[in-house]
């Protein structure tokens, strides 16, 4: 006498259709997972700025030369340390770049403390590195603006 059983082809086919709710249950979590992970991180934009501060005289002899070359680069960079902590200075910083257009006097000093503990600056030897975080794309404005001030008054100051 025969048995009759199910197939084992059938057994296969239910394997599949149970691991593909599965696959497709997974799928769901993981991109409700990812969305939520991507829309809970803060969004930054970073800016950086590399300058090259030299002095152009080299008529003295090499040693002496050196030494003032080094003398001239620290007070540039104490001169841009008083400047990133200067109101006044971001201030003409951003009436030259024409980012003070339509602020009141209030969004412009909130601004200019926001542009004050945004910008960050490392440097060594002659080079400078001038950094900026913020939360939108215009920390490229503020720090072209940064850098065009300090750099007319570097020229200025001779």
């Amino acid at each position: 006498m025969r048995v009759y059983t199910t197939s084992p082809l059938y057994n296969y086919v239910e394997l599949v259709f149970r691991t593909r709710k599965l696959f497709i249950v997974s799928m769901v979590l993981c991109t409700i997972a990812m969305l939520s992970v991507i829309m809970l991180k803060p969004k930054f934009y970073n800016t950086t700025a590399i300058l090259q501060l030299y002095d152009d005289a080299v008529t003295q002899s090499d040693d002496n030369a050196q030494r003032e070359r080094g003398t001239s680069v620290k007070s540039k960079l104490s001169l841009l340390q008083i400047h990133l902590k200067d109101h006044d200075f971001f201030k003409k910083a951003f009436e030259a770049a024409a980012l003070d257009k339509d602020k009141s006097e209030l969004e412009l000093d909130k601004l200019i403390r926001d542009a004050q503990s945004s910008i960050s600056f490392t440097a060594n030897d002659s080079f400078l590195e001038l950094n900026c975080k913020w939360p939108t794309v215009f920390c490229v404005n503020v720090v072209n603006a940064v850098v065009a001030e300090y750099t007319s008054s570097v020229v200025s100051m001779g």
